[in-house]
């Protein structure tokens, strides 16, 4: 179990949230990016996450991947550039609108996201087995409350 620090009222104005939640993203990231080495993926966290979608909605417009990434077009892709070059993904014309594209996994990709999968269930693992419960229910109500505050667009 994770040890919980003892916080009086008094700490909470002290606490930098923004600094603390960057601090987490660092490590996590630094995390991913060396153990997805360490098991031959030639991908990063980012693009992983597109795989993902991908296995579970193969032909997602570039328009989707903006909404669900919350990302601007030009970040996407760019993102889906380097997927492509890697032979991760392609790109192709929708036949119903031929202005949108259309992205598909490739065998590949497919292959990238299946070397990734314990590597990120032993992570999401190493974080649920240092938390009661009601820890989790409690953390993940605070992310989503972050979604709140902080909406997207």
């Amino acid at each position: 179990m994770i040890q919980m620090p003892q916080l009086r009222e008094t700490d909470l104005k002290n606490y930098r949230i923004f600094l603390l939640m960057a601090k987490v993203q660092s490590r996590t990231s630094r995390f991913f990016k060396k153990e997805m080495k360490a098991a031959g993926l030639e991908i990063s966290f980012s693009q992983l996450g597109v795989l993902f979608m991908l296995e579970k909605n193969d032909g997602m417009s570039m328009g989707d991947f903006c909404a669900q990434l919350e990302m601007e077009n030009s970040a996407v892709t760019r993102l889906m550039d380097r997927l492509e070059k890697s032979g991760c993904v392609l790109r192709r014309v929708n036949p119903e609108d031929r202005r949108q594209f259309l992205v598909d996994i490739t065998d590949k990709g497919r292959e990238q996201a299946a070397l990734a999968k314990p590597i990120v269930r032993a992570a999401n693992q190493k974080i649920l087995d240092g938390l009661s419960g009601e820890e989790i229910l409690l953390f993940v109500g605070v992310m989503k409350s972050f979604l709140d505050i902080f909406p997207a667009g």
